[in-house]
């Protein structure tokens, strides 16, 4: 099963786009924090590819937050605005 994660962005009303997918979900975390920082709602998702089967996509934002607070907290960095 191939597994990828991809950010998903609204920057203007009926107009989206999603990010690249990457199976690295610490680059997909990076791009959901620079769309947020930038005003825009995002969100994280996880698309699992299983050949000759159903594949399927979920919500993993909530996870994306918490590895980018935790990757601020080890760092001493204080959370943005967004974020709290």
């Amino acid at each position: 099963m191939l597994e990828f994660y991809t950010t998903y962005a609204i920057y203007e009303e009926g107009l989206a786009h999603a990010c690249e997918p990457t199976d690295n979900f610490d680059k997909a975390v990076d791009a959901y924090a620079e769309t947020k920082d930038a005003g825009y709602p995002s969100f994280v998702f996880s698309i699992a590819i299983d050949h000759g089967e159903d594949s399927n996509t979920h919500d993993v934002t909530i996870d994306a937050q918490n590895r980018l607070i935790d990757r601020l907290n080890e760092r001493g960095q204080e959370h943005p605005r967004w974020l709290a």
